[in-house]
């Protein structure tokens, strides 16, 4: 079996992508030129399937997302209405309390 680099890919759904590219030119021999043109070629194939696999998630989310959407937006304004009337209280609580002036230090 001749010397190889690979990488698996195994997908949600339980599937594999295997990506393998040789290490060298005789078997059992691993050249540093090939090695290094493999990896690149590894890299760049395993990037553009994970690309992909991004963009159809993605996708698949901001479907299911736009039929939520006004869902999520309500909620989201109840939830700054609290934040806002929350934040107004405790302002109004605060300006009841009165502080003193710091104490001037005094030089020894």
């Amino acid at each position: 079996m001749a010397a190889s680099v690979t990488a698996v890919l195994t997908l949600k759904n339980g599937t594999k992508q295997e990506f393998s590219f040789p290490a060298g030119s005789l078997e059992k021999t691993v050249d540093l030129k090939i090695l290094q043109e493999s990896l690149r070629n590894l890299q760049k194939d395993t990037n553009e399937a994970l690309t992909v696999l991004v963009n159809q998630e993605k996708a698949t989310n901001n479907c299911s997302r736009n039929g939520k959407q006004d869902q999520d937006d309500d909620e989201e304004d109840e939830e700054e209405d609290e934040e806002e009337d929350n934040s107004s209280k405790n302002k109004k609580n605060t300006d009841t309390i009165k502080s003193e002036p710091p104490i001037k230090k005094s030089k020894r």
